[in-house]
């Protein structure tokens, strides 16, 4: 669906936006991995700085 194979989905769990981005993903029937980053700051960091991206949830695409 989408042409998308799967989404990475980096989060909290005190996130409202991660929350709604996973209730997305499973009505849509989107194949996901989340990663769950309150206990890992250093973590977050990394994929943050990775993506160039400040807030979360950070989305990542796989496409077919």
């Amino acid at each position: 669906m989408f042409g998308i194979k799967y989404i990475h989905v980096y989060g909290a769990v005190t996130c409202g936006y991660c929350a709604k981005t996973v209730d997305f993903l499973n009505a849509a029937g989107i194949e996901y991995a989340l990663t769950l980053c309150d206990r890992s700051a250093t973590m977050l960091h990394e994929v943050k700085k990775a993506t160039n991206w400040e807030t979360i949830p950070i989305i990542i695409e796989y496409k077919e």
